[in-house]
């Protein structure tokens, strides 16, 4: 009989998460707000939501912009050449 690991899968992948994001939103360097660790409650906003805002320099071009995104560019580049190639 196999134990169930989903739930243990999902908090390690939180934990993984929280400590690689530990210096994201300007933490872990001297000098934000005199802190440089951040509180649970941040870690887990953090581990949730990685982008600190959703304003237009931060959020998808296509949403303020009607642009395509710089990966949409780049695949559409890709695309040409390889039509042309064959």
């Amino acid at each position: 009989m196999e134990k169930d690991l989903k739930r243990s899968v999902r908090r390690h992948h939180l934990d993984r998460l929280k400590a690689k994001r530990k210096s994201y939103w300007g933490f872990g360097r001297a000098g934000h707000r005199n802190r440089t660790e951040m509180d649970a409650r941040r870690k887990g906003m953090v581990a949730q939501y990685p982008s600190v805002c959703s304003c237009y320099m931060c959020g998808n071009p296509r949403k303020w912009w009607k642009e395509v995104t710089l990966k949409e560019k780049l695949h559409k580049i890709v695309a040409n050449e390889d039509v042309t190639l064959n």
